[in-house]
């Protein structure tokens, strides 16, 4: 017994040795080092495979033992005919060559020098289509464009791919039964060539049958106008593709997961699935921002996603700005339409008030200041609808707006006010005291087309306008304005990108005949626009004609508050330099009017630098006025973040 346990202990320790010999370079009386491995011969996914291949070449930079590095050196050879055999390579020759080195710190080098020789050839290539695909048009255009073609060399590759892309194809058509009868490779290595042959059977083409929704917060009637397919259609993946899409953008569900399994009732068709998660019901948000143009600027939203099993949503928004002193309310309820996902209706209460001062209306020495309220409430639909094939957003509202303010506090100083109602009739300055009630009808059309909104190399956005309203359809004034607005980008080689914007708008309003009264302050003139100051036009700041004051181009002194008509346009071209970092060049040019005869082109130009940030894009400019001495600052910052559209 003590003889048997002597020998069993002495073989395992012989094994223990044997084992440290072959793996560890530190073993005793054994030198190990690394190995270059030199392949000719062979290029591109050839060489690749081959490398993929060869045990030695995936261990060239592991410390080796001397007999390890001839076991695999010896194999190579081999595993490289091997590895060409799929691309129709069989009779491959490899001469090599294995060098030890010379010198302590040197490596092995092993040299192969690989004969490919002539690829395998397909002569005979049979691919059949039975079952109902058999007609598919698809089916059809896929064996016009498959590779394997006779006198092409046999790659087992691009077999398996043809392979895969047959039953890839079948699923996406609802071919649910597919399978190959036949697939067979023949290599005859005596001619040099390969025959394929392969049956695809399709079985029946499957239709869609009932959807199941797996949520009970909505009705049935509101979820089926997700659905881009009726029941007994064609199977086809891209129609639940769509219908995932189509959830996700609602923004009612945090989890959506759409399945198939095969109908109980209805023979070769199959039940959707969807598995829906409702997202939370209310969402708040917290803003805080900087501009230029507005200061610092809070803002909180809060909402309702669904309010009821039609999906009604409530949303209300408040913000101010430190810039003349701003006031932002809303409150909208949101009713989508069962029929259509691309059509809703909404109701909309929108409370708006601002500081307006003297030197608002270039009135100096007074010092005044007067509060504009404004407040609406609008009735509108939205419809997404194609126009010329574009894809449009077209909103069709109703609107009623009030506004009042007091002109009177921005002309004239208190004393000035007092004599002024002592001498002056109040119907000749009525118009410096305006009350609007307007139920106008606002329509829009708007059509973008951008590939990334946060920053664009290619993109377009139009926007035309039509408002209207007449005076005593619940009106104390008519009018009627258009307005259209357009920004275009495109990219200018590799780093640059040019960006146009053109805004003009007419209005056909009745302005008061001008009166001229003569005070400290010097003769003010009293042109007047029987328009609310939110549908007149003023222009300067970040997003217009930089070089100027926000809103501080107000048509001069063809108007007191603002004008009728707006023209103004900008090129900018910006290059990127660094990753996250572009400058810019820009000219802008445009002004307010009333009058055509008396427009005057308003001109800036300046520099800028972009950074492309987390949390969007960053833009700070500086620009001056060209040719304006009455502009008593030469060169005014603007800062902007936000995305192009």
């Amino acid at each position: 017994m003590y003889i048997v346990n002597s020998m069993i202990r002495r073989a395992h320790l012989f094994l223990l040795l044997l084992l440290l010999s072959w793996g560890l370079p530190w073993t005793a009386g054994v030198c190990a080092s690394q190995v270059d491995v030199t392949i000719s011969g062979l290029e591109g996914e050839l060489l690749e495979n081959a490398q993929a291949r060869m045990t030695l070449y995936q261990q060239k930079t592991d410390e080796l033992a001397r007999h390890h590095i001839r076991y695999l050196y010896e194999r190579a050879s081999g595993q490289i005919k091997k590895s060409l055999e799929p691309f129709g390579y069989y009779h491959v020759k490899v001469e090599a060559t294995l060098s030890e080195p010379k010198s302590e710190g040197d490596r092995w080098q092993a040299v192969y020098r690989v004969h490919k020789g002539k690829p395998v050839l397909l002569d005979r290539v049979t691919i059949e289509i039975t079952g109902q695909a058999k007609d598919d048009p698809r089916f059809e255009s896929f064996l016009q464009q498959q590779p394997l073609r006779k006198g092409q060399p046999l790659n087992h590759p691009a077999y398996e791919a043809t392979k895969k892309d047959l039953i890839n194809l079948a699923n996406e058509r609802g071919y649910l039964d597919a399978h190959f009868v036949r697939n067979e490779v023949k290599v005859h290595l005596q001619e040099n060539q390969a025959d394929i042959d392969l049956v695809f059977d399709s079985g029946a083409e499957y239709c869609l049958a009932e959807v199941k929704w797996h949520q009970n917060a909505f009705s049935d009637a509101f979820m089926s106008k997700y659905l881009s397919f009726y029941t007994g259609a064609p199977y086809l993946s891209e129609s639940l593709l769509e219908l995932k899409e189509n959830l996700a953008e609602s923004g009612y569900f945090s989890k959506i997961n759409i399945h198939t399994q095969k109908s109980a009732t209805r023979p070769n068709c199959v039940d959707v699935i969807a598995d829906l998660e409702l997202g939370a019901r209310s969402e708040f948000q917290a803003r805080l921002g900087y501009g230029t143009d507005s200061g610092i600027r809070v803002g909180l939203d809060y909402g309702l996603r669904y309010l009821n099993r039609h999906g009604h949503q409530l949303k209300s928004s408040f913000g101010a700005s430190q810039n003349k002193n701003k006031h932002l309310a809303q409150l909208g309820y949101k009713v989508l339409s069962n029929r259509s996902r691309s059509r809703f209706f909404d109701a909309t209460l929108d409370y708006r008030a601002e500081d307006f001062v003297s030197d608002d209306i270039g009135v100096k020495g007074v010092n005044g200041k007067t509060r504009v309220v404004d407040l609406s409430v609008t009735l509108a639909g939205h419809h997404r609808r194609k126009i010329f094939g574009l894809e449009i957003e077209e909103v069709i509202g109703l609107q009623y707006l009030t506004e009042e303010y007091e002109l009177l506090p921005l002309l004239f100083t208190p004393d000035e006010q007092e004599l002024l109602s002592a001498f002056v009739d109040e119907s000749e300055i009525d118009v410096l005291s305006p009350e609007f009630n307007i139920l106008l009808l606002d329509l829009s059309w708007r059509f973008l087309q951008v590939d990334d909104p946060m920053y664009a190399n290619s993109g377009q956005e139009v926007i035309f306008r039509l408002k209207g309203a007449k005076d005593g359809i619940v009106s104390n004034v008519s009018f009627w304005q258009a307005q259209l607005e357009a920004e275009i980008i495109r990219r200018l080689h590799e780093r640059g990108r040019v960006i146009l914007k053109m805004n003009a708008a007419y209005t056909e309003v009745e302005t008061v005949p001008s009166i001229s009264l003569l005070f400290d302050a010097g003769e003010i003139p009293i042109n007047a626009n029987l328009l609310p100051k939110l549908l007149q036009f003023r222009t300067g700041g970040d997003n217009s004609i930089r070089g100027y004051e926000f809103e501080a181009i107000n048509g001069g002194d063809e108007t007191l508050v603002a004008g009728k008509h707006i023209i103004a346009a900008s090129v900018e071209y910006e290059y990127r330099f660094l990753e996250n970092w572009s400058a810019a060049v820009f000219f802008d040019t445009g002004n307010v009017f009333n009058d055509y005869d008396n427009l005057s082109l308003l001109k800036s130009a300046g520099v800028g630098i972009r950074w492309h940030s987390p949390v969007g894009l960053v833009r700070v400019d500086v620009s001056a006025p060209i040719e304006d001495d009455e502009v008593e600052q030469d060169y005014r910052f603007h800062l902007v973040i936000g995305p192009d559209f």
